[in-house]
């Protein structure tokens, strides 16, 4: 199958140069629902149990970062405490399992786990933010309360932040978790409402009160900070804590459910002219041609394990492999799937964690048994998830070519620019706009690589048929 990848000419030298592809995070693509996987909880009161403690160490963690002046970014994409019984925890393993106990020991957490547990009801994202900003106030305060008893915390600092919280609650309907709500939609409806009025309320709260969290300690603690500038800092990361995190929780979680992942995308079509304005920068650069074997694969140079060198660091090693290239969808079903059966990136201890109470494992555990069967399904949807896109977007005809970061790390760009195979290659488009330095640009950047049996060819506007037409040209070789 050939496949039509639109690139400026800066970005084919050195995709041609290289011999490389560059695989762009979700943000760099252009569909904002980009690896967008509708994801609900489901499951019974151990799962919920479960869930809710991993919730109160996790705010634990954030308090924890928070201290020792971790800057904002690491405060909304790194407190989930994916394991809470993990040696990386080991010295909060006690501190952890009495807030687990108190916290799960309150008679409102105790209702809203039998509630949804009892009932197996399907919770989307705006419900389960709501019920984590209903136990928001709890959770910030046992852990408060936990940093203070063990030192971590000055006891001015905390007591001053706990006055802010006391007497706080919320104005919830006394029996919302004593029946089941007539259908799931209604509910739905319902708890996006409530979860917005609660959220506005609570974060003009907060913001109107914010001079109290400033630090007025003179000493030298772990909390008190003496540029201003820092100090604002730890007022921004503060508040994200109090007002934002029920939210930042949630997106975690969603995003924990899979690696991420990274594309190159090409397109089954070379003449649309809408795609030369917009990748190949109206149409003054290139379309580059290539092709996949039989089962639709392109080789490339990707992570194939590692290896300790001589100062005990170890370091990823590469080897050629094949990977698939995969259609995308349009306008489809958006993909759903439930967080308690989805926790594919732990192993079975880590999984059984999250999913048990004392002696008592939950039902959702089942589905982990076959577990053949279950990353079949898994890596399915992983795949299904990446190659959707809207239905405004179905012209482009799009194939993407996805690798992940599940055994290597993938955050600078030259680790997102692995190698392919040369004989690939098979040909040039050159845009409508190509000017003739920018043609002989390409050639001399092809002439330093392996390339062979490249075809050249020309991009015209056809008046006859107003379309865009594609001409080999007479003589071009490579060699």
């Amino acid at each position: 199958m050939k496949l039509y990848h639109y690139r400026s000419i800066e970005n084919a030298i050195l995709e041609l140069k290289n011999g490389t592809f560059h695989f762009s995070t979700r943000e760099e693509l252009n569909d904002p629902l980009e690896g967008y996987l509708k994801i609900y909880w489901q499951g019974d009161k151990i799962a919920w149990e479960g869930l809710l403690k991993n919730y109160v160490c996790s705010v634990d963690n954030a308090i924890m970062l928070y201290l020792v002046q971790a800057d904002l970014d690491m405060l909304r994409e790194n407190t989930l405490a994916i394991d809470i019984y993990s040696k990386h925890y080991m010295t909060r393993d006690k501190i952890w399992s009495q807030l687990t106990k108190k916290f799960i020991a309150d008679e409102e957490v105790k209702k809203v786990i039998s509630f949804y547990g009892d009932n197996n009801l399907k919770v989307y994202k705006d419900e389960l933010a709501f019920l984590l900003r209903y136990f928001h106030t709890k959770a910030l305060v046992l852990c408060i309360q936990s940093h203070m008893e063990h030192g971590s915390m000055d006891e001015s600092e905390g007591q001053r932040f706990l006055d802010v919280f006391e007497d706080k609650t919320t104005d919830i309907p006394e029996n919302l978790f004593e029946k089941n709500l007539p259908s799931e939609k209604e509910r739905k409806i319902l708890f996006k409402v409530v979860k917005n009025y609660m959220q506005d309320t609570l974060e003009y709260f907060y913001l109107s009160n914010s001079n109290m969290l400033k630090s007025n300690s003179e000493d030298a603690t772990k909390t008190s900070i003496d540029n201003d500038s820092e100090k604002e800092n730890q007022m921004r990361n503060w508040l994200s804590i109090v007002a934002d995190f029920p939210d930042t929780y949630t997106s975690q979680l969603i995003d924990f459910i899979y690696p991420s992942a990274y594309i190159t995308c090409f397109s089954a079509k070379n003449n649309d002219s809408v795609m030369w304005g917009n990748y190949a920068d109206n149409y003054k650069g290139v379309c580059l041609i290539y092709e996949t074997d039989n089962d639709n694969k392109i080789e490339i140079m990707d992570n194939s394990g590692w290896e300790t060198e001589e100062n005990d660091e170890i370091v990823p090693t590469y080897s050629w492999s094949k990977k698939l290239i995969s259609k995308v969808r349009y306008g489809d079903e958006i993909c759903e799937r439930n967080f308690f059966e989805s926790l594919g990136r732990l192993n079975l201890l880590q999984i059984r964690s999250w999913l048990t109470s004392g002696d008592e494992i939950s039902c959702c555990y089942e589905i982990y048994k076959n577990k053949k069967e279950w990353h079949k399904q898994y890596w399915k949807i992983f795949e299904l998830k990446n190659c959707h896109k809207m239905k405004e977007w179905a012209y482009e005809e799009e194939y993407r070519l996805i690798i992940d970061n599940t055994f290597v790390k993938r955050e600078k760009t030259v680790e997102r620019n692995l190698s392919y195979n040369p004989k690939v290659l098979k040909g040039v488009i050159f845009g409508i706009r190509t000017s003739e330095y920018d043609k002989k640009r390409i050639i001399d950047a092809m002439k330093k690589s392996n390339y062979s049996s490249v075809i050249f060819y020309q991009a015209e506007y056809d008046e006859e048929i107003q379309k865009i037409n594609i001409r080999k040209k007479n003589g071009w070789n490579i060699k």
